[in-house]
């Protein structure tokens, strides 16, 4: 299961919104990854980037 949710970053350091992505599979520590810009302007190598395994 993959969960992306946009949220805004209360850290003063961040652009302001960013995007989740959850990626969850039973049996599977969970992974979350952070892409520092609103979902609108993710790009599919935004997300490539982003869920890199050796990232």
């Amino acid at each position: 299961m993959v969960k992306v949710n946009e949220i805004v970053c209360a850290d003063p350091a961040c652009p302001g919104f960013e995007t989740v992505i959850l990626v969850m599979a039973p049996g599977v520590r969970s992974m979350a990854r952070k892409i520092a810009m609103p979902l609108a302007d993710v790009t599919r190598q935004d997300v490539l980037r982003a869920i890199r395994l050796d990232h």
